[in-house]
């Protein structure tokens, strides 16, 4: 073997074992060396699977929107609770007319307050204050209505953060595996430029024809057109993670974890399909929220219902008033009473309000059913998903030992003289491929298991498992 072939087929040995190394940092330009450079450039810490969760978490739009949702619906259990409690207002009025009347107070200030009136200018200051002794259970059901909505808002809060920090790990492993391929399109391009060099030299010396140098060439043209159209993957990966995130989309990440350390974040689940989807019925967030939703709407029923009975309040009133006539003093007075009412008729309204409230509890009900079935079958496929994918890794790595193996005979005729330039050139080509696609297997699988994860509502950066 001479000194030439020695130098190719190391060259070639070393290209075919970069394809093994992964560069995860993919900055906005096309090389190796400008990968390289994007990790030094980077101004934070590797961004792991577990961070960019955590960032996600924090940082992504609308899971703020999701949680400003939850903190206004707890918000508004504090506003039902406030209708059962005292309330107290001021009121001043001035008037003046030539007959008597009764005015009220601002009537978004509770409690109104009404007063008589003398047909001349009069001035009235008072304080009114009042209670509900009974509603009918009216106040207490809108209570617990309250809560419930609550409730089920901060569990719809807790399932978008589940499913967000599902999404950004799927982000991610998309992302290492993009710059996984971008690596593997680089390390052919650098096996194939080496190639060329020596086939020019060959040809210089007139040991091949220039026929084997434009061959050569067209298959450098090819490797680069895979290396860009990798490069475009990786980045627009890297685009689709950054969204996902929140983050923003000047910012260069190095990915820290692996396909195979992400392999190991995920293992594989352990059990049968009925324990998985029993396990999700209970997890999910979304079941609790649709339960929860289900239990607000029947406190809606028993609130319409509450119309049906009495109502009572207490109330008081200390008041100061001065007519405006000479030699009329200034009186002041309290009253305190209670006073109890019930609609004798009201044209059906409350009986339609009650209706509209049960088919809406109906409605809820039926929601909460489709939420429980759809789990279910989120599980059930995740679950079957998982065999063919593992199936997968299985025939991809033996495709990549079959595909080296026939390289390494391939470059071993070659530098023998018993091949043909476009027998090795074969060879690198189904190499390329197969190890493109185990890695391609190794992140399905692991995208297999994370869906897993998802559809049972297992812990997720410290989201779920509840």
């Amino acid at each position: 073997m001479n000194h030439k072939r020695l130098t190719y087929q190391t060259a070639c040995l070393a290209a075919i074992t970069t394809l093994a190394v992964p560069a995860y940092a993919v900055p906005p330009t096309a090389t190796a060396t400008d990968t390289q450079r994007s990790a030094v450039a980077d101004t934070g810490a590797p961004l792991t699977v577990d961070g960019a969760i955590a960032y996600a978490l924090t940082h992504n739009p609308d899971l703020r929107g999701s949680v400003a949702d939850a903190a206004g619906a707890a918000a508004d259990t504090s506003a039902a609770l406030a209708q059962q409690k005292l309330r107290v207002s001021a009121n001043l009025y001035g008037t003046a007319g030539n007959m008597s009347n009764i005015v009220m107070s601002a009537p978004d200030v509770a409690p109104q307050s009404f007063v008589m009136v003398p047909s001349k200018g009069f001035v009235d200051q008072n304080i009114t204050a009042a209670i509900p002794l009974t509603t009918g259970g009216r106040r207490e059901a809108l209570v617990r209505s309250a809560r419930n909505t609550a409730s089920a808002a901060a569990s719809g809060r807790d399932a978008m953060a589940h499913h967000l920090a599902a999404d950004v790990a799927s982000a991610y492993i998309d992302a290492v595996l993009a710059a996984d391929l971008q690596a593997v399109a680089q390390s052919r391009v650098d096996a194939e430029t080496e190639q060329v060099r020596i086939v020019a030299e060959r040809v210089a010396n007139g040991k091949l024809a220039e026929v084997d140098n434009l061959r050569e060439q067209a298959e450098l043209a090819d490797a680069r057109q895979a290396f860009i159209s990798a490069q475009t993957r990786a980045q627009l990966a890297l685009v689709t993670l950054k969204t996902a995130m929140g983050a923003d989309q000047t910012t260069l990440y190095t990915l820290s974890d692996t396909l195979d350390t992400l392999s190991k974040r995920w293992p594989a689940p352990v059990g049968t399909m009925g324990q998985a989807i029993a396990a999700g019925i209970g997890a999910r967030f979304e079941i609790t929220s649709a339960q929860r939703t289900l239990d607000a709407a029947k406190e809606q029923v028993n609130a319409a219902k509450a119309l049906f009975k009495p109502q009572v309040v207490g109330f008081g009133m200390l008041d100061i008033n001065s007519p405006v006539e000479r030699n009329v003093s200034a009186t002041t007075g309290y009253t305190v009473g209670v006073a109890a009412s019930l609609p004798l008729a009201d044209g059906g309204e409350r009986r339609a309000n009650t209706a509209a409230a049960q088919e809406k509890a109906a409605r809820a009900d039926a929601d909460a059913g489709s939420t429980r079935n759809r789990i279910a079958g989120e599980i059930a496929e995740a679950w079957l998903r998982l065999s063919p994918a593992s199936g997968q890794v299985t025939a991809a790595e033996a495709g990549f030992a079959a595909s080296q193996k026939a390289y390494d005979l391939s470059v071993m005729r070659y530098d023998a003289g018993k091949a043909i330039a476009a027998e090795r050139l074969a060879a690198l080509s189904a190499l390329t491929r197969a190890r493109g696609s185990l890695r391609e297997a190794i992140a399905e699988q692991i995208k297999a298991r994370l869906a897993l994860v998802r559809a049972t509502g297992a812990e997720l950066g410290g989201v779920g498992g509840h």
